[in-house]
Formats: C-alpha cells, sequence, structure tokens
C-alpha cells in the first residue's frame, strides 16, 4: 500500500479553493451513502483513513467509528482532530489488506480514496468484504480514472512534492474482486471525478 502524506482534514477546511471544494463534494457523497446522522448508530470501520477527514465528520454523526491507516503520523493527527472535535474515534496502525479483527466485526466498512491507490486490490476488498457483517454494507470510493488529482502533470502543476502511482476506478472492477457482494447502488460526481459505490456482502454463510 502507499501512504498519501497529506493531511486532507486540513486540507479540507484552509486549502485551496479547488482542495476545498472538492474534500466537500467527497463528503457529501459518502455521508449520502452511509446514511447520515442517524439514531442507529453503524460500528462504522474506515480503511485508509489518513487525518481523519472522513472518520471525524462520521463520527459527528453520531457512528462508532474505527479507523485504520498505514502511518502512524496519520493516525496521531486523527486523534488530535478527533479530540478537538469533541468526537472519539478508534485509531490502529495497519494494513487494509490484513485486517486484525475478527469476521462481521463491522455494519459498515468504508474505502474511500484507497482502492485506486493499489496494483492489486484483491485483498484489501476481500478483508472488507470479511470483516463486514452479512447484512452491513461496503462503500468503496474514489476517483475515476481522468480524476485531476489522479495525474501526475496537474500534480506538479499544484506544487504537490509527493507523487503517489495511481489505477483507475471502476464500479464494474470492485465487482470482480468481491466474492460474496451484490452491488446496491452506485452514484458519480462527474464535475469532481468521484465514484462511490454500496455493497452487501449478502452472500456469506450465516
Amino acid at each position: 500500500g502507499q501512504i498519501d502524506p497529506a493531511d486532507y482534514f486540513e486540507a479540507a477546511r484552509t486549502g485551496s479553493a479547488a482542495e476545498r471544494t472538492f474534500h466537500a463534494a467527497r463528503l457529501r457523497m459518502v455521508r449520502k451513502a452511509v446514511g447520515g446522522p442517524s439514531p442507529a448508530a453503524l460500528d462504522l470501520l474506515d480503511v485508509g483513513c489518513g487525518a481523519g477527514a472522513l472518520a471525524v465528520p462520521l463520527a459527528q454523526d453520531g457512528h462508532r467509528v474505527t479507523g485504520i491507516d498505514l502511518s502512524p503520523e496519520h493516525i496521531a493527527v486523527l486523534a488530535r482532530h478527533a479530540g478537538e472535535a469533541g468526537v472519539a474515534v478508534k485509531g490502529v496502525v495497519g494494513s487494509g489488506a490484513q485486517l486484525r479483527f475478527p469476521d462481521d466485526s463491522f455494519d459498515l466498512v468504508l474505502l474511500a480514496s484507497v482502492v485506486h491507490l493499489m496494483p492489486e486490490p484483491g485483498p484489501l476488498l476481500r478483508e472488507a468484504e470479511r470483516v463486514c457483517r452479512r447484512e452491513g454494507r461496503i462503500v468503496v470510493a474514489g476517483p475515476w480514472r481522468w480524476h485531476p488529482k489522479s495525474q501526475p502533470l496537474v500534480k506538479r502543476l499544484l506544487g504537490k512534492q509527493v507523487q503517489t502511482q495511481t489505477w483507475p476506478f471502476t464500479v464494474a472492477g470492485v465487482g470482480r474482486f468481491l466474492l460474496r457482494s451484490t452491488l446496491l447502488d452506485h452514484a458519480t460526481d462527474p464535475v469532481m471525478g468521484y465514484v462511490v459505490a454500496q455493497l452487501r456482502p449478502e452472500r456469506k454463510p450465516r
């Protein structure tokens, strides 16, 4: 897996106008897929949570959020952002392809802006399927292949110092890697170049 050093939580608030617009749109799409604020709080796992740009708002919506990331620095910043927001987010350092959680641990597993960073996303997606409850949902979100943030030239023009390699993100491609899940819905924002798909691992054995 790759680590993106950017603090998207902070970029969503004090970044460029383009960054603020993109992160706000991404959060709206993910919140809509998750279900927004609800009296029925979900046990939610945010894979590749970074500094908490999605984990913290989802905790503010009342969900019980666990975030996992490869970077100890990200998890430390996540704890700070969550504390400043007055919410609890459990941060775990680890790999999304080798989750240290029992089967059927979560109502919802979120993989946002992470699948497109994996040349072989199968283990990541199948681990999400394993830890998601049969009646739960897996939400996969990411930039489509022509999203400007995925283009090295655009990153250089924006002054990005760290380059991350990306691979195309498609809903059909995700479906081929998940063995026990059914596509429930998907939405695309063509302006932002972002896709959000919801799947249910309903073919898991009872």
